[in-house]
């Protein structure tokens, strides 16, 4: 686990567990060991803080990674959220549109049996005397029945 990084111009330019390794300097010099609160110019060895901010009730749920990188330490913060409900809707949109891409897919058993379904229903329509449906149409009923 990460306990200490080295920053350089508020950049990470490298991160360390323990004191073992080296620091390759800005001006090209080598440090070692890795000690906490090494500085020389513009590179600094300091503290690499994790912290966790957990508070999902659910399992539909984000993760999101905020990294801090300050003077004297870097943050980094694992936040856990319950999904909203907008997300949700948009995954299932998500999931339902790959779905229907396998109607336009070429070579896809999906498109030849799309194709099949939508010429067949169609005939039945005319046979029944009613008017045939549009491929939007039938994409659309598709997307309903998923």
């Amino acid at each position: 686990m990460t306990d200490r990084v080295h920053i350089r111009n508020g950049q990470i330019i490298r991160k360390y567990t323990g004191e073992k390794g080296k620091v390759l300097l800005e001006d090209g010099n080598i440090a070692m060991p890795i000690i906490l609160g090494y500085t020389n110019g513009n590179d600094a060895i300091v503290p690499y803080v994790t912290l966790a901010n957990d508070t999902s009730t659910g399992t539909d749920t984000v993760t999101t990674k905020d990294v801090v990188i300050g003077t004297d330490e870097v943050t980094e913060t694992t936040t856990i959220r319950d999904k909203t409900p907008a997300e949700i809707a948009d995954d299932v949109e998500a999931v339902q549109q790959s779905e229907l891409n396998g109607l336009d897919r070429q070579n896809s058993i999906i498109k030849a049996f799309g194709s099949v379904i939508f010429q067949l229903t169609n005939d039945v329509r005319t046979l029944k005397g009613q008017e045939t449906i549009t491929p939007a149409q039938f994409r659309s009923h598709v997307k309903s029945k998923l």
